[in-house]
């Protein structure tokens, strides 16, 4: 009986298993941010692989190449990022679906603007530490507003 008494506080140390899911997706999207390749490698499984907004599959070899870039060569570099509308689902003890919106700011001289996509993450949880094994991400198109004129 006394063992119980523990575990609220081990509970509360450790967080539940959704914090630590958003912890590692948001430090993932973190290192993308940076083209920070030790990092991103740190999170991938060794079988990862993930679709693209552009629909093309690629396998981690691809990816992590994908991010060795020299500094003069990469695309724009956000200014703030966010993990969005995150759902959680366990279909195993040991396996995560996790759906989210991936919101990434970028500045320009005049005005910011966002980029969004929708993303599908499955990570397995490994040595006591949830990595990727695929991500699916989905653009998010920003629907024009409706002109204010009548015809």
């Amino acid at each position: 009986m006394l063992i119980f008494a523990f575990l609220p506080v081990l509970t509360a140390s450790i967080g539940t298993p959704f914090d630590t899911i958003r912890t590692t997706l948001e430090s993932y999207v973190a290192a993308t941010t940076r083209y920070d390749v030790p990092t991103i490698d740190r999170f991938l499984a060794t079988d990862y692989a993930e679709v693209s907004p552009l629909g093309e599959v690629d396998m981690r070899p691809k990816v992590l190449g994908s991010y060795d870039v020299p500094a003069g060569k990469r695309g724009p570099t956000p200014k703030s990022f966010k993990v969005e509308d995150l759902t959680v689902r366990f279909p195993c003890g040991d396996v995560a679906v996790a759906i989210f919106r991936e919101v990434l700011t970028l500045g320009s001289p005049t005005q910011d603007r966002s980029i969004s996509v929708r993303v599908t993450s499955v990570l397995h949880l490994q040595g006591g530490r949830w990595l990727l094994m695929s991500n699916h991400f989905t653009g998010i198109h920003s629907t024009p507003q409706p002109s204010q004129e009548r015809l």
